[in-house]
């Protein structure tokens, strides 16, 4: 194996003849590295990362090395302008090696280029607080859910795993009718949160007077008599206003 100069080679035949003649060892023109499409891994546990890296120059096929996160993978060799990754799982950092055809040996830095490409580890989406605000008369349809995302910029919600997806805005989800809530959260890379199953929100039952008896004065001037109302429903304790002839 010969390094890069100039060498003198001198050719003897049977007879003596001799020929000499120079020639030059040069190495391979290094490739050049261009524009760099990275597709971060969206969810935890997710495998949908990718890494492209577009190459010119130099000489086809490419050699070229992966190291992620200081393991060093073996080398292989391309014949594409672009050298890529997928199906991504990893959180890290990819450092990639490329080099001409004919080099291989990737400890000796002056033979090839290289770039660095870090993926983020991916946030999880965590419902942090939850509270349930109760209905506040039967039919009011004043209730809601009252929830802390993190591990996002913007969220979907829904009450049921069949229902449509409906953006969150701020932090509260309205609900109209009492029952239980099964409340579904995700981000805008489409990453759940643990849902909240079983929440449930409380409606007062309709209050209704079920009976009045009413009892006369025995006289115009006698304050004997009396109304008795009775009620079903609502939310105890009553408060009751009064107005009569007397205000």
């Amino acid at each position: 194996d010969l390094g890069v100069g100039t060498y003198q080679i001198t050719i003897v035949d049977q007879n003596s003849c001799s020929l000499t003649t120079n020639n030059s060892v040069s190495s391979a023109p290094l490739p050049v590295l261009g524009l760099e499409e990275i597709g971060q891994i969206s969810c935890p546990g997710a495998v949908d990362g990718t890494i492209a890296v577009h190459v010119s120059g130099g000489i086809l096929d490419y050699n070229y090395q992966w190291t992620i996160n200081n393991a060093i993978l073996p080398f292989e060799a391309t014949g594409s302008s672009t050298i890529s990754m997928s199906n991504i799982s990893e959180p890290g950092e990819y450092l990639l090696k490329v080099a001409s055809r004919g080099f291989t040996d990737f400890n000796d830095p002056s033979g090839y280029v290289t770039t660095t490409i870090n993926l983020t580890t991916p946030e999880e989406v965590i419902i942090q607080n939850a509270t349930v605000n109760n209905i506040s008369c039967n039919g009011a349809q004043d209730g809601s859910i009252t929830i802390t995302p993190t591990g996002g910029t913007a969220y979907q919600y829904k009450l049921d795993f069949f229902d449509p997806w409906t953006d969150f805005n701020g932090n509260t989800i309205p609900i109209t009718s009492g029952g239980f809530y099964d409340v579904y959260l995700r981000n805008e890379n489409g990453c759940e949160a643990t849902p909240l199953l079983d929440m449930l929100v409380e409606e007062p039952e309709e209050l209704l007077i079920s009976d009045i008896l009413t009892t006369n004065a025995s006289a115009a001037d006698s304050n004997d008599g009396a109304i008795d109302i009775v009620l079903q429903g609502g939310t105890l304790p009553y408060s009751f206003l009064w107005t009569g002839p007397n205000g």
